[in-house]
């Protein structure tokens, strides 16, 4: 299918642009435990191993490209389809900005955004740029107690799913 840009909910707190919403969004992407298992459940049945997801966040009002993984793996697990990733780069400082509003990244083709507004790359600045992590390793600039509570409502999300 190609890599993608996705918009998610963060923080409405505009100091904790690199924490998921754990009340809208609380489950994509997974650093925690590499999955992206959710949100744009119309989008995952369509991509495959290799596709790239940047994922888009809006801090004080303008689209920017908070974490960025490339699926290893999908699986379709009671009925819906989930994307397995083993690592990830996360923007530890100054996120990549992008251009326009923030709404048309809901969902973008990176081929459509080179071809419309940019000739850079987005994919290789990020993987310059930004920290890479082991799926399960907290980012650098993510507070352990907010790591914390994303790892709290992981276990209770796996623990509704065993019910």
């Amino acid at each position: 299918m190609g890599d993608r840009f996705l918009l998610h909910y963060s923080q409405k707190d505009p100091r904790d642009w690199r924490l998921r919403c754990l009340i809208e969004h609380p489950y994509d992407p997974g650093w925690e435990q590499g999955t992206y298992e959710k949100c744009h459940e119309d989008i995952r049945p369509k991509h495959k191993a290799g596709d790239t997801i940047i994922d888009v966040v809006v801090r004080d009002q303008k689209p920017v490209i908070r974490s960025m993984f490339t699926i290893k793996d999908t699986a379709i697990v009671n009925g819906e389809y989930v994307w397995y990733f083993d690592e990830y780069y996360f923007a530890d400082k100054e996120p990549y900005p992008l251009t326009g509003s923030y709404i048309k990244y809901r969902m973008m083709f990176l081929d459509t955004y080179l071809n419309k507004y940019s000739s850079e790359n987005p994919v290789e600045y990020v993987k310059k740029h930004y920290i890479r992590y082991k799926k399960g390793e907290k980012p650098a600039s993510i507070k352990s107690k907010d790591w914390d509570m994303i790892l709290e409502r992981r276990k209770e999300k796996n623990r509704e799913k065993t019910r």
